[in-house]
């Protein structure tokens, strides 16, 4: 550097620790007429300014790195993992990642992997609302978003998970059905089943929980001991079948007293079966049966469904 005076000196963008600056006392005339030069090492500036220095390097307590060297290519300057001092570090890639340094960045990516096992994984989705699943092996899929009101379930393979209208639909008429006898009925005497006018319809392939009340009446006279009695099934129209399991007998009488009319009036459950339809819709009718070994009282034998009661028919689809 060129000889200048003091108030000329300008910052200095590099220097060494062993470099010199060499200053001329002017007013120090012991040994030359001319002024004294003084030589004040930079270590020594530094020190003065509280900058303590060891080995060249200035110190982590006063504002430097403390180490004597620079760390290899790529790698990053961080507390030592004991604490107290710096030290370089050397990024690692783990498991399906890769690191890519570069001019003033580095790059840290998932290379995929899902199939594989791993952190990576390639990302199927593509739309708004999109599920990942696991596939074959662990592969990831994608399964789009259902329609409105559908639930998450699992396929017929039970391999995947698929979204379907649930049984029970809120509100739904496939769901609940049910009729009401409209008024009282009489029921002839035989030994044949019959339909007295009350019937529901299975709307849709499932299975339904058959249920209902019959209210009845019957009235007969003879010796103690004999008896009627009104028999009651469920009749599948659009299948041709008797529903198997829905037999009953919702009214038995018998005499106490002969030779005297007595009334016999019952109200009993029909069902609960289940039924499973083979087609459908399917018209479920609600069939009875008198048949006495005494003599018909008055008034003939009738399902009743009045003001007292009614006699009814309901249906739940439950699969």
């Amino acid at each position: 550097m060129a000889n200048e005076p003091i108030s000329a000196l300008t910052l200095f963008t590099s220097y060494s620790t062993a470099d010199e600056v060499e200053i001329l006392d002017v007013s120090d005339t012991t040994f030359a007429s001319t002024g004294t030069n003084k030589r004040i090492p930079f270590s020594t500036l530094l020190t003065m300014a509280g900058v303590a220095t060891a080995a060249g390097v200035t110190t982590v307590a006063g504002g430097g790195t403390g180490l004597t060297a620079v760390g290899s290519a790529d790698q990053l300057l961080g507390v030592a993992h004991t604490g107290g001092a710096l030290e370089y570090k050397t990024l690692t890639a783990g498991s399906n990642v890769t690191i890519t340094p570069a001019a003033g960045s580095i790059t840290i990516a998932s290379t995929g992997g899902g199939g594989g096992g791993g952190g990576g994984m390639s990302n199927p989705m593509t739309t708004a609302g999109d599920t990942i699943y696991g596939g074959a092996s662990g592969t990831p899929g994608r399964l789009a978003i259902g329609t409105t009101g559908q639930v998450l379930t699992v396929n017929s393979g039970a391999t995947a998970p698929t979204w379907a209208t649930p049984v029970l639909v809120p509100g739904s008429s496939n769901n609940y059905i049910s009729a009401v006898l409209s008024s009282t009925t009489s029921i002839g005497t035989g030994t044949s089943f019959s339909n007295i006018g009350l019937s529901i319809t299975l709307p849709a392939a499932g299975t339904y929980l058959l249920f209902g009340t019959i209210r009845s009446f019957f009235a007969i006279t003879g010796s103690i001991g004999q008896f009627g009695f009104i028999a009651a099934e469920l009749y599948d129209v659009t299948n041709s079948k008797v529903i198997s399991g829905s037999a009953g007998l919702p009214n038995f009488g018998a005499l106490q007293v002969a030779s005297t009319s007595i009334g016999f009036q019952g109200a009993a459950p029909i069902g609960p079966v289940f039924y499973t339809p083979s087609i459908t819709p399917a018209t479920i009718q609600l069939w009875t049966l008198y048949s006495t070994t005494a003599s018909l009282g008055s008034p003939a034998p009738e399902v009743l469904s009045d003001g007292n009661g009614n006699t009814v028919l309901c249906a739940i689809r439950v699969a």
